[in-house]
């Protein structure tokens, strides 16, 4: 497996940003399947399991690609990174704007504490490879020329 080096992140906490994601993701998808309220039927389109799923994924497509861009920032890695956390936040809106519908209020608050740890990583994520290309000099609106 490809390994990125930790040192190619700007810091620490941004090395530990993505791998730090799973234990909220974790925790939502506990929490929703405790509630068969809130789990719709599997054939709908949008639910609560799919956009987790669809969460999870993106972060784990991103773990490695965002300490490549930080080792080699580039304006197309920085397109697809910066929609990744674009629409992770937008899906965990969608969730925080849905909880768990018989649940106590405990767990409602675990609920949306998981949703805000999410969505602040995500504005974290973007404004560290926002930071990057100011730093770097790249252009987001020129188009990237291929040598």
């Amino acid at each position: 497996m490809l390994q990125t080096e930790t040192s190619a992140f700007p810091t620490n906490y941004i090395a530990q940003l993505l791998p730090g994601l799973h234990e909220p993701l974790t925790r939502l998808g506990q929490l929703v399947a405790a509630d068969r309220s809130t789990v719709i039927e599997t054939d709908q389109p949008v639910n609560h399991v799919r956009v987790l799923e669809a969460v999870e994924a993106m972060v784990r497509a991103s773990q490695l690609a965002l300490g490549f861009f930080f080792a080699h920032p580039s304006q197309r890695l920085w397109k697809v990174l910066d929609y990744f956390a674009t629409e992770s936040a937008r899906m965990v809106e969608w969730l925080a704007a849905r909880p768990p519908t018989q649940a106590d209020s405990r767990v409602l608050e675990e609920y949306q504490a998981c949703c805000e740890r999410i969505q602040s990583a995500a504005r974290d994520w973007q404004l560290a490879i926002r930071l990057t290309l100011l730093e770097k000099d790249i252009n987001e609106e020129q188009p990237e020329t291929l040598h």
